[in-house]
């Protein structure tokens, strides 16, 4: 939506796409149809009173905004030579603010949080450049204490930030925020596994916060991060919905603390991503016997992507989240990990929304009985959705697909792309999909002809 070229500042309709056609068409037309306001001269936008994309420098969307009528506004932001420009801001009315900020050093993004509009904001989405370090953090801790937040989302990627900053950013002023739903993402900076864990320490203090997202992937943890994990019950004494990213972190030895820490939790959705680390199938078990302890739990999603120590022991620890009364929503990624053999997988008996991200494993052994149980076992099934992508799989592989066409489901998603099947066999799966009375399916055969003639 953000054109690119010779135009300084872009605003468009988030609503209208005829009018995003049309603005490709003639460029040179910057009247707002809906208001007949005229943009400055050299601008080809238009603009839609209340909701608008951004992407210019501090002045220009300052200038365009002063009007007073906009309040929503998202897009890029571009701080240089920003200085002293931030006096308009102020004086806005805006609710909703969604704003990439570049060109800016670490004063210039300070002086922009401080200039903020506070008294009719409720959600504020912020990504910060490079530069951003201690001085972004103080502010951005003001903002916390002050502002009367739903939503507060603050994120920097390749950053400068440490472990000292992150404990100013969130401490004293996370116990008396009154935001309910806070996303931190710091990736690749400069955390250490201490850094984390004062983090999550001050979640747990936060007196209205319901739901929270962390991200600290491509920070290096280490083995001293396996005990992030012994932290997550304190942070979630309120908390009903959680996520924790640890993606590329060189994470091992994990530890999860006392079962009764886990059982007082009320949380009913728990996301938790350790992609690409250095787990074991120790470290998985580790896991799932913490959170097979949460008797609210409705949701779990849970990654382990790329971890070649993962394997069928894995697959067998999933079967301890039975214990789990509430659990109807479970997603699995196994995809380039060392598993081979499904039949050591029980889901929780209460399964209604399945998918299985199998991806590039050598799972070919027990997969059609297995996918064929399923459908068998778990009553309660409406939605499954599997990805068996590069898994070398053959014709014979693949003998569950009609019977699970036939399931009684009301979605169903099959990602078959880079295997091993016929030309016969796709033609014949392709017609089982077209005969299927699921409502809403989706199988994807592609590039498995060529793969198999290359082989």
């Amino acid at each position: 939506m953000i054109s690119e070229g010779p135009i300084t500042a872009v605003l468009s309709h988030l609503e209208n796409p005829d009018l995003r056609r049309a603005r490709l068409v003639s460029r040179r037309w910057n009247r707002c149809v809906a208001c007949e306001y005229k943009t400055p001269e050299g601008w080809a936008a238009y603009v839609l009173c209340k909701k608008v994309v951004v992407h210019g420098t501090i002045e220009e969307v300052g200038e365009i905004l002063e009007g007073g009528w906009v309040e929503n506004i998202r897009g890029v932001l571009d701080l240089k030579q920003g200085k002293g420009k931030y006096k308009k801001w102020r004086q806005l009315n805006l609710h909703h603010i969604d704003l990439a900020l570049k060109n800016a050093s670490d004063s210039a993004c300070a002086e922009f949080v401080r200039s903020l509009p506070k008294a009719l904001l409720s959600d504020l989405f912020l990504q910060f450049p490079t530069k951003a370090e201690e001085e972004v953090a103080v502010k951005c801790s003001e903002l916390l204490k002050t502002a009367a937040f739903s939503n507060l989302s603050f994120n920097f990627p390749s950053a400068r930030l440490a472990d000292e900053h992150c404990i100013n950013l969130l401490s004293p002023s996370i116990s008396v925020t009154r935001v309910r739903n806070f996303t931190l993402s710091i990736t690749h900076n400069y955390l250490t596994s201490s850094g984390c864990i004062a983090i999550i320490r001050s979640i747990g203090k936060a007196p209205f916060i319901d739901r929270f997202k962390l991200d600290f992937s491509k920070n290096t943890l280490g083995p001293s991060g396996g005990v992030i994990f012994v932290e997550i019950p304190k942070a979630c004494a309120r908390a009903e919905v959680a996520s924790l990213s640890l993606n590329e972190t060189s994470l091992t030895t994990v530890r999860t603390g006392e079962a009764s820490a886990w059982s007082v939790c009320g949380l009913k959705m728990l996301e938790i991503a350790v992609a690409d680390c250095a787990i074991h199938d120790c470290d998985v078990v580790e896991i799932i016997r913490g959170v097979k302890e949460l008797k609210h739990l409705e949701t779990f999603r849970f990654s382990v992507r790329g971890n070649s120590g993962v394997g069928d022991t894995s697959l067998d620890a999933v079967g301890l989240l039975a214990s789990c009364a509430h659990l109807t929503e479970l997603s699995l990624d196994f995809s380039r990990t060392s598993v081979t053999n499904l039949l050591r997988l029980v889901l929780p008996p209460r399964t209604k929304n399945l998918t299985l991200d199998l991806s590039q494993t050598q799972i070919r052994a027990g997969l059609s009985p297995c996918i064929t149980a399923l459908t068998q076992t778990l009553s309660c099934l409406s939605s499954f959705s599997i990805s068996l992508k590069s898994c070398l799989l053959t014709d014979a592989s693949v003998l569950f697909l009609p019977h699970l066409l036939k399931a009684p489901l009301d979605r169903l998603a099959v990602d078959l792309e880079w295997n091993s099947l016929s030309h016969k066999c796709v033609v014949k799966l392709l017609a089982a999909v077209e005969a299927s009375e699921v409502p809403e399916k989706r199988v994807n055969t592609a590039r498995n002809e060529m793969h198999t003639f290359l082989n």
